[in-house]
Formats: C-alpha cells, structure tokens, sequence
C-alpha cells in the first residue's frame, strides 16, 4: 500500500483537484494523510468531506505547525510500506501508483519521475523537469537505475532531482529521520538527501506523472524573510552530509548549487523598495558570501563583481536596479 502525506494550509480552491487525481488513480491500494495544518478557510472542511465520503481519506486536524511539522505527522501516522509526498495545489497523473511501483524493483528503494510544472488554468509551463538533464546517467546506466554511489548523486544533486520531495516514491523502511522542523525553506532537500544515502538503488521513470502547480504566492515562488539564510544553511548541512559518507563529488555538487545562489531573479520580481532591501541584507549576510562572490567573479563582469564585493545592499540595489532595467 502506498502512504500519500499531504499538507494541507488553505489550499480550498486546489485541494478538491488534487485528492480527485488519488480517486482517480489505476492502483486502488493505498490511503491519502490529510494533515490540516490549522488552515483559517475551508480546506480541513473539505479534508473531512472526502473521508467520510472515502474511508482512504484520513484526516489529522492540528495547530499551524508549518510544512515541515506536518508532513511527520502524516510520516508518523504512516501504514503503507511506500510513502509519497504530495502537496495539497498538485495533482498526480492517474498512472503515478502503478508506473512508480513498477519501477520499485528488487534493491530499489526509491524511484522518481518527470513532472509538469502547470499554471492554475491548467497550461504546462514546460514539458518534462529533467529532459536532458541526466543524459550522461542515462548513458552509463540505460536501465534507469542509478546505484548509491558518488558521481550518480553528484549527477541527481546537479539535475535538481533531489532537491524536492514531491514526484517521488519511497519506501517507507528508509524514512527512518524526519523534516527539520526549524526548516520552512528547502527543508525537504536535507530530508530528500538522507534518504538518497540510505537507498541502495534510485530508479527513475521518464513519464512526467506528478503535475506541480506554479502560483504566485505559494511557498517556493518568491522571496520570504528568511529563506535564502535557510537555503543556505539546508545545502550546507547536505554537503556535509555527502562528504561524511564518501560522497566528495556529491558534496561539490552541492557547493556549487549553494555557492550559486543569487538574488536577482528574485528582486526582479519585488517592486516594493523595503522588501527588496530585506532582500539583498538577507543576501549580503549570507556566510557562505565569500564563496558566492568567487562564482559571481568568475562568470560575470569585471564591474557587477566590483560591485558585489562592496556588499553593500543599497548600492546593489541601484544597480541590479539599473541592471534589469537595461535588459528589460
């Protein structure tokens, strides 16, 4: 039986989308954890409907706790023998259960596939996640199942594949650890990079079967106070971890993804000139600030470096202002 854990916090306007994609599901062999994580509209209402309309539906009504908090509670009230997480504006396609469990063959203990980022009038913003992406793993591993090892989970980490814990299936035996919940930003990447160390196989299925709604607002669009200092302390703590089972190329990877953080896609999108200054003391405070202006020097202009090397938010403001101004 698989465990779907969904977190739920007002999600009332895609939350009967995304528990109608388990009903539709071809494997009718597994139950849905509705953790209501004390959401102010309608969203444990609807929670309640679908399990007295369908006894797989079960519900877990708690005080706001964040996602990270939520999800062990479903973890925790968890029966199947393979967990997935799915978040409450998402939907699964109907052959997600039967292609995942087919893929979670003798010695796989997790298996991951495409998905579709979709707008919320239900257009696809692209096609498939990882196309091109892990040619090279697909060229020295043609079966689809990548073993334990470094330079695979440097090749996952640098595709982005294990960044998120959405559009993956688990078995339930190697969830022995539980989200941080001091985490409310990529908490699910440090979850995600434990369970890629304890697995003795990962399998991937082509197929995009997992639809990931992209929505401003949500919490993984947009900056929030706070969430670039956690990005960076969860990949920090993730390379750590690479380095300290053997995993050397594994852990550059991470590096690089941490190192590589920037706050201009971000700011383009802040029109507020307070929020954008928080932005950027977020960013200049960052420690890892050293490594990052190494990456900036080595891929941009000889003036933009200067210019984050002052670490100055004020003036880095004005002139990625300026700068995203002249690109238009």
């Amino acid at each position: 039986m698989i465990s779907f854990i969904i977190p739920v916090y007002r999600a009332e306007a895609y939350l009967p989308a995304c528990l109608d994609s388990l009903l539709s599901q071809t494997v009718s062999d597994w139950e849905a954890i509705l953790v209501d994580d004390g959401s102010s509209d309608s969203s444990g209402t609807i929670c309640d409907a679908y399990a007295a309309r369908d006894g797989r539906f079960r519900v877990i009504h708690q005080a706001n706790g964040g996602v990270s908090v939520a999800r062990n509670a479903g973890l925790d009230a968890a029966r199947g023998e393979f967990v997935a997480f799915v978040d409450a504006d998402d939907r699964l396609a109907p052959a997600f259960c039967e292609a995942m469990l087919a893929a979670m063959g003798e010695g796989v203990d997790f298996v991951f596939c495409n998905y579709l980022r979709v707008s919320p009038a239900g257009e696809e913003l692209y096609d498939s996640a990882y196309d091109g992406k892990l040619a090279a793993l697909l060229q020295a591993y043609p079966e689809k199942v990548f073993p334990r090892k470094d330079g695979a989970l440097a090749e996952l980490w640098a595709a982005g594949v294990l960044s998120a814990c959405h559009s993956k299936l688990y078995r339930r035996a190697l969830l022995t650890e539980r989200f941080d919940g001091s985490l409310s930003f990529a908490e699910d990447s440090l979850f995600v990079a434990g369970v890629s160390l304890r697995a003795r196989a990962i399998a991937y299925v082509e197929a995009p079967l997992y639809r990931y709604l992209y929505r401003e607002g949500s919490l993984s669009v947009g900056w929030r106070s706070g969430m670039l200092t956690q990005r960076s302390r969860s990949l920090t703590a993730i390379a750590e971890q690479f380095d300290g089972a053997g995993c050397p190329l594994a852990g550059r990877a991470t590096r690089r993804m941490r190192d590589g953080l920037n706050p201009e896609e971000l700011l383009a999108a802040i029109g507020d000139r307070r929020r954008a200054l928080a932005l950027l003391r977020e960013y200049c405070a960052l420690p890892n600030y050293p490594e990052m202006l190494a990456v900036i020097a080595a891929t941009r202009s000889r003036l933009t470096y200067r210019v984050y090397k002052l670490r100055s938010p004020r003036l880095l403001r004005t002139y990625l202002r300026l700068a995203l101004r002249r690109r238009g």
